[in-house]
This record gives structure tokens, sequence and C-alpha cells, in this order.
């Protein structure tokens, strides 16, 4: 929620809600909201959350800044910023409404969001599946210079904010655990 009247930290959210019974055309019911996850707002706040061909839903999130990802989530691995997520929301864990799916690439990992199945976009604003392969096709918007397309795959690392695209922009930065791939 980014209403500016809510006190305390912004949240950027994924909810589920039920639908009006009979409503043609369809209407939400406001009172069924069922908060799947959220994460901290405040700039790149990413952008969309779709549910895949393996019947997972994938969402997107920005680095959270306003610029040039001053506080290194681009390659952290300790949040769900700059990320795609994946969950499986029909099958959900005790006490939260979704579950991990068994084979995302960082379950295990010292440090690491489960959640995360790719990481290192700057701010992932629309993304796609091939409608082949099933892999998601993201758009991420750059910083000064470049845009991306990128092709992700399971653990990929896009590169924010080492590179921009395929082009060094702070290439001294600490990197994440899997090699940076080029959009």
């Amino acid at each position: 929620h980014l209403d500016p009247k809510v006190k305390g930290p912004q949240l950027s959210r994924v909810s589920r809600f039920q639908l009006e019974p009979g409503s043609n055309p369809p209407h939400v019911r406001a009172e069924s909201e069922t908060i799947i996850v959220e994460w901290p707002a405040g700039g790149h706040n990413g952008g969309e959350a779709k549910i895949g061909p393996d019947g997972y839903l994938y969402i997107t999130t920005g680095d959270g800044t306003s610029g040039s990802d001053p506080n290194g989530t681009g390659q952290s691995m300790d949040d769900l910023l700059a990320a795609m997520m994946r969950l499986d929301v029909e099958h959900p864990d005790p006490g939260r409404n979704y579950s991990i799916p068994k084979d995302n690439p960082f379950i295990g990992l010292a440090g690491a969001r489960p959640e995360v199945w790719a990481y290192g976009f700057r701010n992932p604003w629309r993304f796609s599946f091939d409608p082949h392969t099933g892999q998601p096709w993201v758009g991420d918007v750059g910083q000064d210079l470049w845009e991306m397309i990128e092709l992700v795959e399971r653990g990929s690392n896009h590169g924010w904010s080492v590179m921009e695209g395929t082009h060094p922009f702070q290439p001294n930065s600490q990197r994440g655990p899997t090699p940076i791939g080029p959009p």
C-alpha cells in the first residue's frame, strides 16, 4: 500500500480477492482481501504478478530505491527486492499464504530468501512467459543509458547494480552467488 495516510513503512503487496458471486461484469469483494506477500516500497517497486505455466505465482520487484541502488540490494539475497519471486499460492504453509516450491534455486542457501527465483533486476516492470519454452521474458528499466530485456532462468543473476545491461555500472560492488548473465 502506498497510501500517504497510512502510518509506518510503505509496502508493496500482492493480495488475493474473491469475486462477488454472480456479478457481471465481475466485481471484487474488498473485504475478502488476503495478503499473499509484502515487501518494502519507496521507489523502483517493480511490477507484475502472473501465474506461470507451471501453476506458480511469479512476482517481480525493483531495487526499492530512486536510483543507483545505494543499498546494494540488486545483488543481495536477504530480501525480496530486485528479484523475481516464485510462490505456490494453492498449497500454503501453516502461518502464511504461500509455500516455497521445492525446486526454487536458493532454498537452503545461507542468507538467501527461498522465495527468490532470479535476481539482479533494477525495476522489472513487465514480463511474459515464452509460449514455447515457458521461460519468463522481463522488461527491466535501466539507470542512465540502457534498458534491458532479460530471459529469466532458474537462479539467474541479471547483474544490477554491478552492470546496467552489458555495461559496467558499479563493477566493484559485491556480487550475488550466481554468475551475471547478459540481457
